[in-house]
């Protein structure tokens, strides 16, 4: 079933010490542009890629993509 979306998640399986990484677009060689906390709690994913594998997170004006394995 597809999620419904927005919905807010956790950051999951990112190590201590590490940080889930914020992407200028859906891509694991974008840019980055901030980054999330292991154990984040309340992420807001406003919209997903067709594949499910990125989702769009508010940051300042434009948003970020984040990935969706690292998000529950």
């Amino acid at each position: 079933a597809a999620q419904r979306l927005p919905a807010r998640f956790t950051v999951t399986g990112v190590a201590q010490g590490d940080v889930l990484n914020l992407r200028e677009r859906p891509s694991a060689s974008a840019r980055i542009l901030g980054t999330l906390q292991p154990g984040a709690t309340g992420v807001e994913v406003l919209e997903t890629t067709p594949d499910g594998r990125w989702g769009l997170v508010p940051l300042r004006e434009r948003g970020a993509w984040a990935s969706m394995r690292f998000l529950s």
